[in-house]
């Protein structure tokens, strides 16, 4: 931990003896979290020391207990993306293995997919749509949700626990 306030905790790795082993580069990776008000902000910093080009990519992982506060049911849920559109994803197999095609993500209709364990059958559901600004988890039957705003990612990745 780099920085740490009440409302802020920065976490830091810098190119080492360790990293060079795999990864040839000077770098400084920085992952920054704020709390303002009912907010978690999370920001991301690549710092590239070297003189060449270094690639590299970045997401985050964040998971969500649904029932929340055992409010209804798994099924009582909804994810919906912002812009609401119909979008494509990457055909799966084996999990969590992209196959190379896209389809048409059916089961997600005006940017609405109803949740069911069906529709996780495959294992996950990476979306290729880089226009998503807003993912919201939501329950008709509940007083709790989760919007997660993402901007500069070209994927969005939805998983479950395996039945």
């Amino acid at each position: 931990m780099t920085e740490k306030t009440d409302t802020k905790a920065t976490f830091t790795l810098r190119a080492n003896k360790e990293t060079k082993a795999i990864y040839p580069y000077e770098f400084v990776y920085s992952v920054t979290y704020t709390l303002t008000d009912n907010k978690l902000e999370t920001a991301y910093k690549v710092e590239n020391h070297s003189e060449e080009m270094m690639p590299f990519s970045v997401g985050g992982h964040p998971g969500f207990n649904v029932p929340m506060n055992g409010e209804g049911t798994y099924e009582d849920y909804t994810i919906t993306i912002n812009p609401q559109k119909n979008v494509e994803f990457f055909e799966i197999g084996p999990a969590p293995f992209r196959k190379g095609g896209k389809k048409p993500f059916a089961a997600m209709k005006n940017g609405a997919l109803p949740m069911s364990h069906e529709v996780f059958r495959e294992g996950l559901i990476i979306i290729d749509e880089a226009d998503i600004e807003t993912v919201t988890l939501t329950s008709s039957k509940g007083k709790h949700g989760v919007s997660v705003h993402m901007t500069d990612f070209p994927y969005l990745c939805l998983w479950t626990k395996e039945q």
